[in-house]
């Protein structure tokens, strides 16, 4: 489910479960933002550096080292890994995050990581996505099994400004009504220290 903690936690979980004595732990991503941003914030958890532990693989940059056990990358650039090394010798584990999204590269690169599993009997994958139709995809991987882990929905209260005459959908109001509302609104949020979703 979307909000469990997958993107960050999984990986943590299999390097405690001694995954990442026998090889890196890679996570595809198929965005660069997402990739850099989930690495920071594990190398945060785990408390070390960015970059040595925990790292990140997008194209034009690399922040990883030799000591590097779980590496963040977008599914291009484990992709083009493929091509130079069709074994992934070095990865004890590939997930393959947001498998949903389907695009050339992540199709391609499910097609080459279940050759992989096939070959590599130390191999491990795990295809992870919040809206994947499972059966599909648990076929496609000779019946692997299913971990369904859920969510959490936080629930959300809305609060609306007082109605003004001069603010309504259709009338734009007079500029400085306008920024005094605002100002007014983010006064009273931090006060109150609520958070602000804005609607249309």
């Amino acid at each position: 489910d979307t909000g469990c903690g997958k993107s960050t936690q999984v990986a943590q979980y299999l390097v405690e479960a001694g995954f990442a004595t026998k090889g890196c732990i890679g996570v595809t991503e198929p965005r660069r933002v997402a990739a850099m941003s989930l690495a920071r914030r594990v190398a945060e958890e785990a408390n070390v550096e960015l970059g040595a532990e925990v790292g990140y693989k997008i194209r034009f940059d690399a922040c990883v080292g030799d000591n590097t056990i779980v590496q963040y990358m977008t599914d291009g650039v484990l992709l083009r890994e493929c091509i130079n090394k069709p074994d992934l010798g070095k990865y004890s584990v590939i997930i393959v995050d947001e498998a949903h999204e389907r695009s050339i590269n992540i199709d391609v690169l499910l097609g080459l990581l279940k050759s992989i599993v096939r070959v590599r009997g130390d191999f491990k994958l795990v295809v992870m996505s919040a809206t994947i139709d499972v059966e599909k995809f648990s076929n496609f991987f000779y019946k692997a099994p299913v971990l369904t882990i859920p969510g959490k929905s936080y629930s959300v209260e809305v609060f609306y400004t007082q109605n003004d005459d001069n603010f309504t959908p259709y009338h734009e109001p007079a500029e400085n009504n306008l920024l005094e509302s605002i100002c007014n609104t983010v006064d009273y949020i931090l006060e109150d220290r609520r958070d602000l979703l804005h609607g249309k």
